[in-house]
């Protein structure tokens, strides 16, 4: 739980907490015959998005990596690191690198995503559903958010769900019509990057 406060502090862990995944072992398409591809997942402290502080976050993520994986090193063929930065290049929605949405504290959580009340996947526009880490039941629960805007899409295609989705829509429509991710921190998204 040390590295909990760290970040908690605003600093870098040390010896840092971390997901690794072996992708490969369950789907061999991932890599070439006789590969496994591995991932890492860390967290850098809330706002903090420095190529610097992606740097060393790494390098204490290897330094892990090299206690319980000896000579890993001399087996990578190739090696891609997401940052926050190059998160948010690739994916205007992963602001900051949230790589959930957003935050992931208890207010975006549930039926509070995306706000109070409507953490569902219906959108302001009509037929158009939201199936990421950006509805409920967030981040973390792998198809769940698929599996509501599905069940959403179904509903409304029904002989009583059309008017139950115009209904939605409208009321989604005054809500989100200009709005920004206000956890974007570099500034307003272009009319460009809504569409």
């Amino acid at each position: 739980m040390e590295w909990s406060a760290e970040l908690e502090a605003g600093r870098i862990p040390e010896q840092p907490f971390a997901l690794m995944g072996q992708m490969t072992s369950i789907d061999p398409s991932r890599s070439p015959a006789g590969t496994e591809a591995l991932w890492l997942y860390t967290h850098l402290p809330r706002g903090v998005t420095d190529e610097a502080a992606s740097a060393r976050t790494v390098e204490h993520s290897e330094a892990m990596l090299d206690r319980f994986a000896p000579d890993w090193r001399d087996l990578v063929i190739e090696r891609i690191v997401r940052t926050p930065r190059t998160l948010q290049e690739a994916n205007a929605n992963l602001g900051e690198g949230a790589v959930g949405g957003g935050t992931q504290q208890l207010l975006q959580q549930a039926l509070w995503r995306p706000v109070t009340g409507l953490g569902g996947p219906r959108t302001h526009i009509p037929g158009l559903y939201l199936g990421s880490a950006a509805i409920h039941p967030g981040g973390g629960v792998h198809g769940g958010c698929g599996y509501m805007a599905a069940r959403a899409a179904l509903t409304d295609s029904g002989r009583l769900g059309s008017g139950v989705g115009r209904l939605w829509s409208g009321a989604l429509r005054g809500i989100y019509a200009d709005a920004d991710p206000a956890w974007v921190g570099t500034g307003r998204a272009t009319t460009a990057q809504r569409r």
